[in-house]
């Protein structure tokens, strides 16, 4: 992203339309303000200090906002083929400024710099937050229909079974235990300890593991693997999938906390639109069983693989393996189980 230092209305100054309008349609617009051969703007009523405007003689439309500090523009949108992001310094104000110079999309930019301006000034988010909502409004607007893969599926349906029964042991708080679609290391915190979900259709407690990071303790607190085998219902009673876990858990919940669910629903790439397309159901082929990551559990791990390969470690950009569980920690409805996993209290 470049810095400019230049000031605003340089070459031919700029002609403020109508600044009484908050916005003009876009009939309106264009007639106004996109003027050939001229440079005009309509400044919008309200805080902070924002216009729209027509500059490079009638060749570039752009908005700017007055902002306190610069900032990092995300890579996703600072490297956007038809659209601008820049800092333009004046003597008293800093201004982030969006522009395009593709006059076939001056009406599509021109909704951009509305909603934005109404985010910033309408709604009280800030310049940065506002631009990043409006652009993922418009991917999840434009986003192609796309199921969870069946393997991903799985592993949803074996992180709400989780949240399911915590939450029914402590309360709709457990909802802020489910860190896994935060892009946080493991999948639920629970004070000093944190637990891995692998869910698996196998007739073994064969599960994937994705990286070298993924069965490593964060520091100061202790791991365990949550082990769920299941297979299909096939119309047996107690048989549970997405839509059904989500209504439970909703069911379970209320205000804020309900809001938390469904934003970590959508970070888990779920949409509620989608719901009635998820038909399978299952069951537990067997307990849920709960291993502690020790010396007893099967792994590999950055400080392992640095003391076998040496000096080739470094050259090791991946990893991804199985590992069969069978047999290892122990399962629900003992009580070392409950200690560390708790279920509904009776």
């Amino acid at each position: 992203m470049q810095h400019t230092a230049r000031q605003r209305g340089e070459g031919n100054e700029d002609r403020i339309v109508k600044p009484e309008i908050r916005h003009l349609t876009w009939p309106n617009f264009s007639e106004t303000i996109l003027v050939p051969g001229e440079n005009r703007l309509h400044k919008v009523p309200g805080s902070p200090e924002t216009d729209i405007f027509c500059d490079n003689n009638g060749r570039r439309l752009g908005f700017r906002t007055v902002v306190n500090d610069r900032f990092d523009v995300p890579a996703d949108l600072d490297s956007l083929a038809f659209i601008n992001f820049d800092f333009i310094d004046t003597s008293e104000k800093l201004w982030l400024e969006a522009s395009t110079t593709t006059p076939a999309l001056f009406r599509e930019f021109y909704a951009i710099a509305v909603n934005v301006t109404d985010r910033v000034q309408v709604d009280n988010k800030s310049p940065e937050s506002a631009i990043q909502e409006e652009f993922k409004a418009l991917r999840q607007l434009l986003a192609k229909e796309q199921l969870l893969s069946p393997e991903q599926e799985r592993g949803l349906v074996g992180e709400l079974w989780i949240l399911r029964r915590l939450i029914k042991a402590l309360g709709p708080v457990a909802v802020k235990s489910w860190t896994g679609p935060l892009a946080e290391p493991h999948d639920f915190r629970l004070q000093a300890h944190e637990i891995e979900v692998k869910t698996t259709i196998n007739s073994q407690r064969i599960h994937t593991i994705s990286s070298m990071q993924q069965l490593v303790a964060s520091p100061g607190l202790t791991l365990y693997v949550a082990s769920l085998q299941l297979q299909p219902a096939a119309g047996a009673s107690g048989g549970f999938g997405l839509p059904s876990l989500i209504k439970q858990i909703r069911n379970l919940l209320n205000g804020k906390d309900a809001n938390v669910f469904d934003d970590l629903l959508e970070k888990s790439l779920f949409r509620d639109s989608d719901r009635d397309r998820y038909t399978l159901e299952y069951v537990l082929r067997t307990p849920v069983a709960l291993i502690s990551v020790d010396e007893e559990c099967p792994r590999l791990t950055p400080d392992i693989l640095k003391r076998s390969m040496g000096t080739t470690y470094p050259r090791l950009a991946s990893i991804k393996y199985e590992v069969n569980l069978d047999g290892l920690g122990v399962t629900e409805g003992d009580q070392a189980f409950n200690e560390k996993l708790p279920g509904e209290t009776e």
